[in-house]
């Protein structure tokens, strides 16, 4: 947990996780027209919507919880630097961290638009938390919505708004319920039964071991989604709190299918 409340606290000082990566974003022109996708699906029909990207977790690396204070604060510092600059390469389009997950080594995740998990982790691994052995990696391949794609400029538009505002500013970082589901198509039938359609922020199916997939909900209880999946039907699934930038509810709906 203290790991949790660290990373938190430098997301807040960087006015949110990507609250930083986006007020860069919106001086330097870039946006939503992130990666170029190498792993996109180009045949017609429903799948020209969809891209092939990578989810890595962050987990709990060999020396997780070492170090002074000062130097786990220049670390944090530095972690976010390095998430700032994966968008600017228009690399990274999603990440946060968890709050209480399942998965006790689980810290955060990232959902990279690159061509394989091999760039993803490589790319990753310059964090200085991973160099610091803070943090370890796992990636998986996703496909999900090219909807996904515009989270830089949401991010982008967020952190305009609330440069004009001299008060009264909204969250930049909010919680959400994140779910795996062993049967994506089976646990988002028990959310639009239960929850509605409209609390699916997003999701993606892993590529590799489907119908694996993961959806992440508008949503601040996971016990509240929890008993929703189970009144519904959903099968085997994992329900954790997780947290992200607030411009993550603003995606089209067409990310949540």
């Amino acid at each position: 947990m203290k790991q949790i409340t660290e990373w938190l606290r430098a997301m807040k000082k960087s006015l949110g996780l990507l609250a930083l990566i986006g007020s860069g974003l919106a001086s330097v022109g870039l946006g939503g027209c992130a990666g170029g996708g190498a792993g996109t699906d180009t045949r017609s029909g429903a799948m020209d919507a969809r891209a092939m990207y990578v989810m890595v977790y962050i987990q709990s690396g060999p020396k997780s919880g070492e170090g002074t204070k000062e130097a786990r604060e220049a670390m944090f510092r530095g972690h976010m630097k390095h998430n700032h600059r994966l968008a600017e390469e228009k690399h990274l389009l999603i990440a946060g961290p968890f709050g209480k997950p399942h998965d006790k080594a689980w810290r955060g995740l990232f959902v990279m638009d690159v061509e394989n998990v091999d760039r993803a982790i490589e790319l990753a691994s310059t964090d200085p938390g991973v160099v610091a052995g803070e943090f370890a990696l796992r990636g998986e391949r996703l496909e999900a919505s090219k909807d996904l794609r515009k989270t830089l400029d949401l991010e982008a538009e967020q952190s305009a708004e609330r440069a004009k505002m001299k008060e009264g500013l909204p969250p930049a970082v909010r919680p959400y319920v994140i779910v795996h589901a062993r049967d994506i198509e089976r646990a988002r039938g028990a959310v639009v039964k239960t929850l509605g359609e409209a609390r699916i922020v997003w999701l993606g199916r892993f590529a590799d071991e489907r119908p694996r997939g993961v959806m992440v909900l508008n949503a601040d209880e996971a016990a509240e989604v929890e008993r929703a999946l189970s009144e519904g039907g959903a099968g085997e699934v994992t329900v954790d709190g997780w947290y992200s930038t607030a411009s993550l509810v603003k995606l089209p709906a067409g990310a949540g299918r």
